[in-house]
């Protein structure tokens, strides 16, 4: 008997499976709908060409655009026909006929019927190729097309090499000529709409089924499940039909029918190279700028005063304050040790300097066995001072009574720096020297932006999107419950 576990695992592969099935078969009724589309906004720019090759497909799709044969045009095809019914024998109603067709040949150059379908170069191009079938000295259509439908021409002799060039070079592009008749909303009437609600039912049942599950296998709302993929939106608007080709493609590539991880590569990269830099640039540049209009309205001033201006507050701990103190702490014990000597040297260099310009000093060096006595004393009493100083404050710090001793002296550090500082002249000079600091700060950073190189920065950022995937990738291990 098959434990649970398996019989779970069955049960997942089996659904991943239908959903992958499921997947490939939404993205190809996706890939249809687009490629109806593009053959629907191209179908009348390209009907002269599907008439040509491909009669059947203008004569199942003519009504779904509401084309119908232009009733002029189409009347003199018809006299045409009429004409070769009556064949190539002399008689009044051939006569007639022709007589007719040169009526309609010379109403049809006056009065374009072709303009309506936006087709004028269709007409051109009938001129044309009448006039070089029938030159004339004027080398007018007018006169090409007249003698052209006339007894003379049109003899039993040349009957049928006359009509088989009509019917090849010139019927054709007078069939090609059409009426659309004009809805309410002054455009061409479509019933496309019939075909692409078909589809937009489809993607919309989808669309909620989806919704359903998202909300509530994921405890969403109805709205973050649609946006979860908005771009699905696309496929059910009836205007601004191409741009389907958003999902559609991102649709073929979930289901694996194309790879867009290079574009994806190559639009990030020009993301980067052509927006990434700028913004930046823009942001620090504008937080440094912030900054500088800050300095200058006076925020250093603001920031020392005792009775400061309101400010947002995350804690309740002075940061001025905490800031001098943890320096103070920082100086005494992780400052004051590395500088000792050197501190030794200056003190040493100061006495020495000193007791040199007392003249009790220089006769007592004069005095015989007593030398360099005072110096060395001078400098035993000076290490004795210095080391006894930092191990005085070191201890300070450790017991309850020197910490607060030590406090009270930062907090009267703290008050007089205050106050030295609110002087309009050091004031002055500290926003002076904080605003050129950061003004080169800007042109720095400008610099580096400039000369930086965008492609290594995008490379290292694939490799360390790389190594992380990488590292999160567990081995896979079967687990096998014991049967029960």
């Amino acid at each position: 008997m098959p434990s649970t576990t398996k019989l779970y695992s069955s049960r997942s592969r089996s659904s991943h499976r239908l959903s992958r099935v499921f997947v490939k078969i939404m993205a190809l009724v996706a890939a249809v709908d687009l490629g109806v589309v593009f053959f629907d906004y191209t179908y009348i720019s390209m009907r002269d060409i599907y008439l040509s090759r491909f009669p059947w497909i203008a004569q199942q799709y003519d009504p779904i655009k509401a084309i119908e044969p232009y009733r002029d045009t189409q009347q003199y095809l018809n006299v045409v026909e009429t004409l070769k019914q009556a064949g190539p024998q002399p008689s009044a109603e051939r006569n007639a006929i022709l007589a007719d067709l040169r009526d309609r040949s010379l109403e049809m150059i006056v009065e374009n019927p072709f303009e309506a379908a936006n087709k004028s170069g269709t007409l051109e191009k009938i001129k044309n190729r009448m006039r070089d079938y029938q030159p004339n000295p004027e080398d007018s259509s007018k006169q090409a097309f007249q003698e052209f439908w006339s007894a003379e021409r049109l003899t039993p002799q040349n009957w049928a090499s006359e009509l088989a060039f009509f019917d090849k070079k010139i019927s054709p592009l007078i069939a090609s000529n059409y009426y659309r008749p004009i809805a309410e909303n002054n455009l061409p009437v479509d019933y496309f709409w019939r075909i692409d609600l078909i589809f937009i039912g489809i993607f919309g049942i989808e669309l909620l089924l989806r919704t359903l599950y998202l909300s509530r296998r994921n405890d969403m709302t109805w709205r973050d499940a649609i946006l979860w993929r908005w771009y699905d939106l696309l496929l059910l608007l009836p205007f601004w039909r191409l741009l389907r080709v958003i999902p559609v493609a991102l649709r073929l590539h979930q289901a694996r029918f194309i790879d867009l991880s290079r574009a994806q590569i190559l639009m990030n990269r020009f993301l980067a190279e052509n927006i990434a830099g700028e913004v930046t640039e823009l942001a620090i540049i504008q937080g440094i700028t912030v900054a500088q209009t800050s300095i200058e309205q006076g925020a250093i001033r603001e920031w020392l005063s005792v009775a400061a201006a309101p400010t947002v507050e995350i804690n309740d701990v002075n940061e001025i304050d905490e800031l001098i103190n943890q320096v103070l702490t920082l100086t005494v014990r992780r400052v004051l040790p590395t500088i000792q000597s050197d501190l030794e040297i200056l003190l040493r260099h100061a006495t020495t300097e000193a007791l040199a310009g007392l003249p009790f000093y220089r006769e007592v060096q004069r005095l015989p066995g007593v030398g360099q006595l005072p110096t060395e004393i001078a400098n035993q009493v000076i290490h004795q001072v210095t080391q006894a100083a930092y191990g005085g404050l070191d201890q300070a710090l450790s017991d309850q009574e020197g910490r607060l001793l030590f406090n009270n002296l930062a907090e009267q550090f703290t008050r007089s720096l205050r106050a030295e500082l609110q002087d309009r002249q050091t004031l002055n000079k500290l926003q002076s020297l904080l605003s050129d600091l950061l003004e080169e700060t800007k042109l720095t950073i400008i610099k580096r932006l400039e000369t930086e190189d965008i492609d290594r920065t995008i490379v290292q950022a694939q490799e360390l999107r790389q190594t992380d995937s990488e590292k999160k990738k567990l081995p896979t291990v079967e687990v096998i419950s014991p049967s029960r």
